[in-house]
């Protein structure tokens, strides 16, 4: 089941809120899993539209779900919001996912966010069906999307599935193309797996999200909120060289490109980021060295 606060006090130390956005443009709001801190959900909200917010949650990832006694109390962050609605998208059923049905409640919406549990049983679910393009086009219309933990790895384009050494890779949502997101990042020690990844994959960056923390993609700007020393680490592959150069973005920071941060050059972001700070360098060779899960 997902880790999330019930009805928890703003956290002392998160930053920043409130995020820059502008009308029309989509953001992607993506959690690194963990306690989720009360200062994330007030500012999803506050994205999708504060008290005008439809936002449809999707808690298909976790087994538990259903046998959630009142979620009202459960989800009690979401209902407190007190947004123009709120609901969940749920099923465990393939066969109910493809019916048209199924995906209306998606039309319209101003935020979705994608609870935790596994990617696997969101991609089984949801990849090939009409879930998928209306997601992508809440984004489109100028909403917001989040996700933590798996919700998080489901935004990737070439998605970790399971695995740190080998890597078992399966297709994502592609709501962050080019990118391989991973979530715990130092909580569970990925930064090996991360950087792998990006090695197998050199077209792909990979982005390692640190649990108590978010990035937000929004246009041509993202960064990071949450709990004051937490990071979002972005790794780019020199495979030719047998290297990967890893850039940290802390809590309180932000970078702008010149184009759409989603789907950019990775020679733009890797650009822009070094100009923030130097990277830190990691040889194949160190990479091949045993990890513990």
């Amino acid at each position: 089941m997902e880790s999330r606060t019930i009805s928890a006090p703003r956290e002392p130390g998160t930053l920043p809120v409130p995020f820059p956005v502008r009308e029309g443009v989509g953001t992607l709001f993506i959690l690194g899993g963990g306690v989720t801190p009360q200062v994330m959900y007030d500012e999803f909200f506050r994205i999708a539209g504060g008290p005008r917010a439809r936002v449809i949650h999707i808690p298909s990832a976790t087994i538990t779900f259903e046998e959630i006694p009142d979620l009202r109390e459960y989800y009690n962050e979401f209902y407190e919001q007190n947004p123009a609605s709120f609901g969940f998208l749920h099923t465990y059923d393939r066969a109910v996912v493809e019916r048209r049905e199924f995906t209306e409640p998606l039309n319209g919406v101003t935020g979705v966010w994608i609870g935790g549990g596994s990617q696997i049983r969101l991609a089984e679910l949801f990849l090939n069906t009409e879930v998928v393009p209306a997601i992508h086009r809440v984004l489109g219309r100028g909403g917001i999307v989040s996700g933590t933990s798996c919700g998080a790895a489901i935004m990737s384009d070439v998605m970790i599935c399971r695995g740190y050494d080998p890597i078992e890779f399966g297709q994502g949502f592609r709501l962050y193309p080019r990118a391989i997101v991973d979530s715990h990042f130092s909580g569970r020690e990925r930064a090996n797996r991360v950087a792998r990844a990006v090695l197998q994959r050199p077209d792909q960056i990979g982005v390692g999200i640190d649990e108590k923390s978010a990035l937000v993609v929004h246009g041509r700007r993202m960064g990071v909120m949450g709990l004051v020393g937490k990071s979002v680490w972005y790794h780019f592959a020199d495979p030719a060289a047998g290297k990967v150069f890893r850039f940290r973005l802390g809590v309180g920071e932000a970078a702008e490109l010149g184009m759409p941060v989603q789907g950019a050059d990775p020679r733009v972001l890797e650009e822009c980021l070094r100009a923030i700070r130097p990277a830190e360098v990691f040889t194949a060779a160190e990479l091949a060295e045993p990890e513990r899960p």
